[in-house]
């Protein structure tokens, strides 16, 4: 009878807990995964009590969020030695699978001589005639079927004559972009037609990937963004911070 008792409690709590959620958070959270999820979680309770309590004391938390949105808004940080984010979220946000999912690392990377040596992978793309060396970089990405498909991306800043290449290429494997094709670009397609702001996220991401920080508080705020939704809240941590 006793176990039967905690049964139903059990089952009440995690349906009240449920409720908590909204279903466009469902989709957002199941496309992103779960051990994605409990990070970015963690990222944004860490946020919440180790950054905004402190910096707006005696706030709602929906106006700190606010106020948080503003000053990037405002260009404020640039201003102020103000530490955002804790070493602790910092750390565990690097070594996370998270990272992975919203930025990407090229797995070759070479010099090409210059545009009539290049090949285009998309008979779509227009390739820019450039009488110089550039770099091309290629990135690697595992689908849920298994197989692997794969990004080209180009920097047609001219290479000096009598630069290392070697060096160059070292760097650029080192250098990090945007994963167009990650699961938190999936999670926000999932999403996108539910609200006016959510579909102007995804277009601009998916245009050019990373997005001035500036530029997306303006959007926020011109769009009122809801910020007593915890999924807006998560999309404030992730763009505006990390």
């Amino acid at each position: 009878m006793r176990i039967f008792k905690y049964i139903i409690i059990f089952l009440l709590f995690a349906n009240c807990t449920d409720k908590n959620v909204s279903e466009t958070e469902k989709i957002f959270n199941q496309t992103l995964g779960s051990d994605n999820t409990e990070t970015l979680n963690k990222l944004v309770d860490d946020f919440e009590n180790d950054y905004l309590k402190k910096q707006y004391p005696e706030t709602e938390l929906k106006l700190a969020y606010r106020k948080f949105v503003e000053d990037v808004r405002d260009e404020k940080f640039f201003n102020r030695n103000i530490k955002i984010v804790s070493k602790k979220s910092f750390n565990l946000f690097k070594s996370s699978e998270l990272y992975l999912e919203l930025y990407q690392f090229p797995d070759s990377v070479w010099v090409v001589r210059n545009s009539s040596f290049d090949k285009l992978e998309d008979s779509l793309l227009l390739l820019p005639e450039i009488p110089h060396p550039y770099i091309k970089r290629r990135y690697k990405d595992l689908e849920e079927n298994g197989e692997f498909v794969y990004g080209y991306s180009r920097k047609f800043t001219g290479i000096a004559l009598n630069a290392d290449l070697d060096s160059i290429v070292k760097s650029e494997y080192k250098t990090v972009d945007f994963n167009y094709s990650g699961k938190y670009m999936k999670a926000l397609n999932r999403i996108k037609n539910q609200n006016k702001y959510y579909e102007e996220l995804y277009n601009a991401k998916n245009s050019v990937g990373f997005i001035y920080k500036v530029l997306t508080a303006r959007k926020m705020l011109h769009h009122n963004l809801d910020l007593n939704d915890k999924l807006n809240r998560k999309l404030v941590v992730l763009e505006l911070i990390y």
